[in-house]
């Protein structure tokens, strides 16, 4: 890792002092961690988050309704550590949000929360200011709730890409035919496929989220395919969260 030189982005937290380090990862795309941001003069504070507070994240999401997987966190944080920051208020976590870095030119938004009672005064506004800071000059993508799509429009310059529909029903029965442990799919064959649908490679959420590292811990830990030699067909099988979302993207 190089660093270059401390410096501020001015803006990101309101009156505060913040300590942005300009670093250049292995893929040799500039970006900026954010290494320390002092406590602002209202006592609102953004950080990194620590490995265990994901999960903290995730509890706020699925207050709101969304669907996140189970076992998603792990496999998120795996991908960029980095990405994942939380907001305080005089040391109480009141927010969140992740921006993984993925390749040198896209990065994926989400689990962008901010407690209700502390909704509109501004602290969302400066907590996501941190989590793009992070991406750097990287497009980035996110999955948004309808209700704010338009401010994430006319306040960050996302523009809509296409809609998600899910649907939700009870399950019961044995476990059809034709599913496989993705933990036995050749991971070249795994990292192909992903590459077909996913706009940068993510070699470090497939090892996760397959299962491979912890066996039966990924959040999509089987799957339908022909056979164990590839990964062509049907999906990934995983425990969710109903929920409702548009997705969106950064020009």
């Amino acid at each position: 890792m190089s660093l270059a030189k401390i410096e501020a982005i001015p803006d990101l937290i309101g009156g505060s002092r913040r300590r942005i380090v300009p670093w250049i990862p292995s893929n040799g795309k500039n970006t900026h961690r954010i290494t320390e941001i002092c406590v602002s003069t209202d006592g609102f504070a953004v950080r990194t988050m620590r490995r265990q507070e994901v999960r903290v994240a995730v509890g706020w999401a699925e207050q709101e309704g969304w669907n996140p997987g189970i076992y998603d966190a792990e496999a998120f944080y795996a991908a960029d550590p980095e990405g994942f920051f939380i907001a305080e208020l005089d040391g109480e976590p009141v927010g969140s949000v992740s921006v993984v870095n993925y390749s040198e030119a896209f990065a994926f938004a989400g689990l962008y929360v901010v407690r209700p009672e502390y909704r509109d005064r501004g602290y969302g506004s400066r907590l996501f200011a941190a989590g793009v800071a992070h991406a750097g000059d990287r497009n980035i993508g996110g999955d948004g709730v309808v209700d704010m799509q338009e401010k994430y429009r006319t306040r960050s310059g996302f523009t809509l890409a296409y809609r998600n529909i899910r649907f939700e029903g009870t399950g019961g029965g044995s476990e059809p035919e034709g599913t496989v442990d993705l933990a036995g799919v050749p991971f070249d064959r795994l990292a192909a496929y992903d590459a077909r649908h996913f706009p940068a490679p993510r070699p470090r959420f497939l090892e996760a989220g397959s299962g491979r590292k912890e066996p039966g811990a990924g959040p999509f830990s089987r799957t339908t395919a022909r056979s164990r030699d590839t990964a062509s067909s049907g999906g990934a099988i995983t425990a969710i969260r109903s929920g409702r979302s548009l997705r969106i993207r950064r020009k």
